[in-house]
């Protein structure tokens, strides 16, 4: 029996789930490194490694890629589980800095076209992995063959994933999601009902579609893995962060808690400028974040 050689980066809540459903495959070996370790542990797991697995947040996702890089093999496959937008640096202005940009444009720019690369992403959330329930999620690459090589490493898990070609469209899913559950907290907080809910819920679906289109991914990407079934789960579970936010800003009109989905709103709004305001949702949720002001008011305007 050949031995496929894993490397996770990243120990948080996703890294630990991820290690979870692989650890009892026999035909495994899996290393994992955490920004906690030192520097040597990561050139000896990712050396040998066959397959990396990315699971930090998208504000370290370009930071973890240029450690890994030098390390990689030619063939050595890198899963990014990142979800989020890279904010633009303070030099951008200057044709010098980073510009808004997708995970699938991270990792190709940093890593370039030569080394295989894949985005993984839908409803999984990290609890529910961990107690053994089934997540879902898309595999999104250039080329299917390295579908295959997720595939076998996932078999006989209760990890299920599929295919898709659209990486951006995959990507774009994997931040909407995250912005709209925080909205759809917020209708939590301010506790509308589930009437409202379920009018916004579908609000999002189709602000969700036009805005993946018009930034270059395939709206029907929306409607898989990626975009709703994760958005429902997201939005409508106690274990996701990002609801959490929006209903501790609807009670309490300020949040301590990070999440990819609050930090998105901003960098999503500079990408769409005025388009943004023909999307009453995500409008509304710009208006609370970016504006400060008070999602009551804000709601009872969209609703």
């Amino acid at each position: 029996m050949n031995t496929k050689k894993i490397a996770i980066i990243g120990y948080g809540e996703l890294g630990r789930a991820i290690h979870k459903i692989l650890e009892n495959k026999k035909d495994l070996s899996i290393e994992i490194w955490d920004k906690k370790d030192q520097e040597s542990k990561l050139g000896a797991a990712i050396s040998p490694a066959e397959v990396v697995f990315i699971c930090v947040p998208s504000w370290c996702a370009r930071e973890a890629l240029k450690d890994i890089k030098k390390y990689l093999a030619k063939k050595t496959l890198v899963i990014c589980l990142s979800k989020g937008i890279e904010p633009s640096s303070a030099n951008a202005t200057a044709g010098k800095g980073r510009v808004l940009k997708t995970m699938d444009m991270v990792l190709e720019e940093v890593l370039g076209l030569k080394q295989p690369f894949a985005l993984l992403s839908g409803p999984m959330l990290a609890e529910e992995l961990m107690a053994g329930k089934n997540g879902f999620a898309v595999f999104a690459s250039k080329s299917k063959k390295y579908f295959s090589v997720a595939s076998d490493i996932f078999d006989k898990t209760n990890l299920k994933i599929g295919y898709s070609k659209d990486l951006r469209g995959v990507a774009l899913c994997g931040v909407l999601k995250n912005i709209y559950a925080l909205g759809l907290g917020i209708c939590d907080g301010l506790n509308l009902g589930s009437n409202a809910k379920g009018k916004l819920t579908a609000e999002a679906i189709k602000e969700m579609a036009g805005i993946i289109e018009y930034l270059g991914g395939k709206k029907g990407s929306v409607l898989g893995e990626a975009g709703v079934a994760d958005l429902i789960a997201t939005a409508f579970s106690n274990f996701s962060r990002n609801r959490e936010v929006g209903e501790e800003l609807a009670k309490t009109g300020v949040c301590c808690l990070e999440s990819e989905g609050f930090k998105s709103v901003d960098s999503i709004a500079k990408l769409l400028g005025k388009k943004a305001d023909k999307l009453p949702f995500f409008n509304a949720l710009k208006f609370i974040i970016l504006e400060n002001q008070k999602p009551i008011d804000v709601f009872k305007d969209i609703l």
